[in-house]
């Protein structure tokens, strides 16, 4: 896990190594089995959680869900290897939950670019 914080800006990455990543890179949220759904809802709990630690105006959360390079490569084609929403806070702060796919077993600079895109 990760934290970058500017002035104006925290991001919060979570590194999630579990199986149901995949195959929430391949099918999205309704591919998953009701177990790993429920996997899945307790990371993103958590990923908020994080995200109300810090006082920033701006605050991105990040799940990181590592696969296989040719995994990464089918989700890259298909313009598939993140999602973001706005969640809505009562402090009027922007909250960004982000949930992105990193190839594992690539070179460290393509791996930091495909984190960037993902972060916006």
């Amino acid at each position: 896990d990760l934290v970058l914080a500017r002035p104006d800006r925290t991001i919060v990455i979570d590194a999630k190594y579990k199986p149901h990543g995949e195959a929430l890179g391949a099918h999205g949220r309704s591919g998953l089995r009701d177990d790993e759904r429920e996997v899945h809802r307790d990371d993103v709990l958590q990923a908020l959680a994080y995200s109300s630690l810090f006082a920033t105006e701006r605050v991105t959360a990040v799940l990181a869900y590592p696969c296989r390079p040719e995994r990464w490569a089918s989700l890259s084609e298909r313009r598939r290897t993140h999602a973001r929403t706005a969640v809505a806070t009562a402090a009027g702060r922007r909250v960004d939950l982000v949930v992105c796919a990193l190839p594992l077993g690539v070179s460290a600079e393509k791996g930091r670019t495909a984190l960037m895109e993902a972060i916006g």
